[in-house]
């Protein structure tokens, strides 16, 4: 392992430390935007980070752009169902589950796999984000400890970062050792726009606050017929002085005193330009700005969520790849001799769904002759396969059954026309719940228990009205996506096709109630 971060690395940058804010012109902030681009990189992330810290706006959104991804489930998944890919899903999670991560220049900071992404995602503001990575073998496995480095201590004039240290060089950083060290690239740094925008901003709240100290009080211009100097007119000029500061004044007759206040009051052009750099910062962090969209386009809110999904799946991706290509592969080669790791880790972006429409196309490809991967379908409709299920198995319909059956992928290989064990026929309420979700009997899996119990009630003619709504409301709790907007109606058309009249009596005014 290397030695380049010191213990007394903190204490190092305290002696060098600078506050480039305190000087910042338009003419400062062009130097270090192209320094920056030459390779020196200290003064621009050193710029960035306070001013990343200091403004109001950029101080929330900042955060909320991380915390998005950092919040997202990390998961380890299989490129096949081997035994070595099994094995390799075994040894990721349990180095990601037990990695530990701090900061180099303030060991206070500790955490875990999402302080992790919360730091790597600094390479989305200041286009690298930069870890120490001290590996660990451990008679329980490989554990690992990530020591985020601040940008100003790199230098980048060769193309690969080179580390320089709390007292900087010109050209004269020390390689980083592969496998030693991490680093996230993003595309291009938010700062350098929102700096730019950042600086219009301080001048123009400068220019304010300037209108305001000057004008903000109105001038005072006394008229009295005392000849100068003399006692008369220096008792008023000693008069107009109180009057200015404590706004009470006794005169002689015939003296004025005239108030003069500037001809522009309010804002000016200020606020506007504040106000319109505020937005934009926010809209570098988040996406397209909300206010802004909405006075032209009534899509307006649409559209800014559109902007934050594509934000967000491209954040997911790049931590996801650097993660796996950098550290999940050097875990999997320590631990097992291979360079080909047969797992994965990803971050998981959201997914907004409709998901009716997405079980009616899946039903439309299976009804049609297609097939689903069943992993990939438990996966995407977040559900976890039922215990017993036979590893790669493919979801198709049967020339026998209209229902989505089961089949064995590694089989499927060498069968031109394979048939599936059949299953089961769903109950009644089974089959009347499925018809009003609009959905195939083997998506209500999650809920399969409680169904059956209702059904056991309604064999012994025991199920009441309140029996069926306690289910519903169970069942909705399981498959929020699919009762959300469930036609209550339809549900008892369905239920007493399939039951009877006499199990349903009150539920439907008791559903529409809850609703």
């Amino acid at each position: 392992m290397n030695n380049l971060i010191t213990p007394d690395l903190a204490l190092r940058w305290k002696r060098m430390r600078f506050n480039p804010i305190r000087a910042l012109t338009p003419q400062i902030l062009a130097l270090a935007l192209d320094q920056f681009d030459y390779g020196y990189l200290r003064y621009a992330a050193v710029l960035w980070e306070i001013i990343e810290e200091r403004d109001d706006i950029l101080s929330i959104a900042a955060p909320k752009r991380k915390k998005a991804v950092s919040r997202r489930p990390m998961q380890v998944l299989m490129v096949d169902d081997s035994a070595a890919a099994h094995a390799h899903r075994e040894t990721l999670t349990d180095f990601w589950n037990n990695v530990t991560v701090t900061d180099a220049t303030d060991l206070n900071v500790r955490g875990g796999a999402k302080l992790l992404v919360r730091q790597m995602m600094s390479a989305m503001f200041r286009k690298y984000a930069v870890h120490e990575v001290v590996y660990k073998p451990t008679p329980q496995g490989l554990r690992a400890e990530f020591r985020f480095v601040p940008l100003y201590f790199f230098e980048n004039l060769t193309g690969r970062l080179r580390f320089t240290g709390p007292e900087g060089g010109m050209g004269n950083g020390v390689d980083l050792p592969d496998n030693e060290w991490m680093i996230t690239t993003s595309d291009s740094p938010i700062m350098k726009a929102a700096s730019i925008c950042y600086m219009f901003k301080r001048l123009s709240l400068q220019d304010w606050l300037n209108f305001s100290e000057k004008f903000g009080l109105p001038g005072i211009h006394g008229e009295t017929p005392a000849a100068k100097d003399s006692k008369e007119f220096n008792d008023f000029v000693a008069a107009l002085d109180t009057f200015a500061n404590d706004w009470i004044v006794a005169t002689n007759a015939g003296a004025k005193i005239n108030l003069i206040e500037a001809k522009q009051n309010g804002d000016g052009p200020f606020a506007p330009m504040v106000e319109r750099m505020d937005r934009r910062l926010a809209a570098l962090c988040r996406g397209a700005d909300l206010s802004t969209l909405s006075r032209h386009d009534a899509s307006g809110a649409s559209l800014q969520g559109d902007e934050q999904d594509l934000l967000i799946e491209d954040d997911c991706e790049l931590i996801s790849e650097t993660l796996q290509s950098q550290i999940s592969r050097f875990v999997i080669q320590y631990t097992y001799g291979t360079d080909q790791p047969l797992a994965y880790v990803r971050i998981n972006p959201p997914q907004e769904k409709d998901i009716k429409s997405e079980v009616l196309v899946d039903q439309f490809l299976i009804d049609n002759g297609g097939e689903l991967d069943g992993s990939e379908t438990y996966e995407r409709y977040n559900r976890t396969a039922p215990e017993g299920m036979p590893k790669g198995f493919r979801l198709k319909k049967t020339q026998n059954s209209p229902n989505i059956q089961l089949r064995d992928n590694v089989n499927a290989a060498n069968d031109a026309t394979p048939v599936a064990e059949p299953q089961p026929e769903p109950a009644l309420l089974h089959k009347a719940l499925a018809n009003a979700l609009g959905v195939v009997p083997a998506w209500l899996a999650p809920i399969s228990e409680q169904i059956q119990q209702i059904e056991a009630k309604a064999a012994d003619k025991t199920v009441t009205g309140e029996d069926l709504l306690t289910f519903v409301e169970n069942a909705a709790k399981h498959l929020p996506e699919l009762f959300g907007d469930m036609d209550f109606a339809g549900l008892a058309d369905e239920l007493e096709n399939a039951m009877g009249t006499s199990v349903i009596n009150g539920v439907v005014d008791a559903l529409r109630k809850q609703k």
